[in-house]
């Protein structure tokens, strides 16, 4: 589906998909995973043509691209895997082993994945060289980055946004939070992501060098995932007649 920013009636793009999940766009392309049948698709941004990249994967989450490639993760054991954004036959490519990969991000020469079952951030080169665990990491739902900093929650000792130098050093409290913390997302100044527990949520956010937090909205229905823009903050409801909400990042 496709909603305008401003609101207003959906259009169906596709039809017959077996449980898409985690829709990517860029330049070229839209990109998603089939949960039902395990498949990796993508179509033009026109949605005129459509491939099927990768199969065999069910239980695939946690989609990113790049400039060539499409990586993904998978909710039941096996591994970080790659595939060309042009696979024509060519197979999915194994970059770790990994269970229960949620999210992961990249940038210019790895991918950096939550990996629940070891509570912790990893990372792994785009070729599958030099993996490394980056940070301990509890209950962990997404993770991004910057140029300097890679992002997350943890609930590790206490509930927390927290920020991990590239330089090196321990991981930088952005800020606390209460209840169950959802993914985060980044604009120039700030980290945005959700918070509450038993019917009090909020969309909080605070900047990335220090700030107190504020609380951009509230609601009584569990967030889950979240993005921005340059004016707002989106993000869907977890419930069974969820809407996509949004608001503006100025508390004005």
């Amino acid at each position: 589906l496709r909603i305008p920013k401003g609101g207003g009636p959906f259009a169906t793009l596709l039809r017959g998909q077996d449980g898409p999940r985690d829709v990517v766009a860029d330049d070229v392309g839209i990109y998603w995973l089939s949960d039902g049948d395990g498949m990796v698709r993508s179509a033009s941004l026109d949605f005129t043509t459509t491939r099927v990249l990768a199969s065999g994967f069910v239980g695939a989450q946690g989609l990113a691209v790049d400039a060539t490639d499409v990586f993904w993760g998978n909710a039941r054991g096996g591994n970080v895997m790659k595939v060309a954004k042009q696979a024509n036959g060519t197979p999915a490519i194994p970059l770790v082993q990994a269970t229960d990969t949620p999210a992961l991000t990249l940038d210019a020469t790895r991918v950096y994945y939550v990996h629940r079952r070891q509570h912790t951030v990893e990372s792994v080169g785009k070729g599958g060289e030099e993996p490394r665990v980056d940070v301990l990491a509890t209950d962990t739902t997404g993770v991004t980055l910057d140029e300097t900093y890679l992002y997350f929650s943890s609930i590790e000792g206490q509930r927390q946004v927290l920020a991990l130098p590239f330089a090196g050093g321990a991981p930088i409290r952005i800020a606390f939070a209460i209840g169950t913390i959802g993914p985060v997302a980044i604009d120039r100044d700030y980290v945005y992501w959700s918070e509450g527990s038993a019917g009090a949520y909020s969309i909080r956010r605070a900047a990335k060098r220090g700030s107190d937090p504020e609380t951009l909205a509230t609601s009584t229905v569990p967030p889950g995932a979240i993005a921005v823009d340059d004016q707002c903050v989106y993000w869907d409801e977890t419930s069974a007649d969820a809407s996509i909400m949004k608001v503006a990042k100025s508390l004005e």
